[in-house]
């Protein structure tokens, strides 16, 4: 985890306000507002979507708990005084990132989504390497 540490503290050296409410709001991207409004907008268009995106976020984060159990990583603040924390302290462990996989999960249901929104050859292409 030295290397780690390491890399955070290079990040935090070039810290300031702009970079720090920034990135906090790209965080909320994968909380429960964000998962709200995105189930809201797929009952408005696809009901059965919603059910199918809804058993697997809760599949993702049944795996993500499991996981975090099994690996019992430190977050880094927790490990060295060295880490500056920015925001709110959280709890639970580290790895694997719940954030990521949330904000990967409804990537890839937006994405099917859209997928199969789009009919032309040209929108699906585009969809796919967005």
């Amino acid at each position: 985890m030295k290397f780690e540490i390491d890399i955070i503290k290079f990040l935090q050296a070039g810290r300031n306000s702009f970079f720090d409410v920034s990135f906090q709001v790209i965080t909320m991207l994968g909380s429960a507002v964000m998962i709200v409004l995105f189930v809201l907008f797929l009952l408005k268009f696809k009901h059965r979507l919603t059910l199918w995106y809804a058993l697997g976020y809760g599949l993702v984060l049944l795996v993500i708990t499991i996981v975090k159990s099994l690996a019992q990583r430190q977050r880094p603040f927790a490990v060295s005084e060295d880490v500056q924390l920015i925001g709110s302290i959280s709890t639970d462990f580290s790895f694997p990132s719940g954030h990521t996989a949330c904000a990967t999960a409804i990537a890839i249901f937006m994405g099917y989504f859209l997928f199969d929104h789009y009919k032309k050859a040209g929108q699906r292409i585009l969809i796919v390497v967005c």
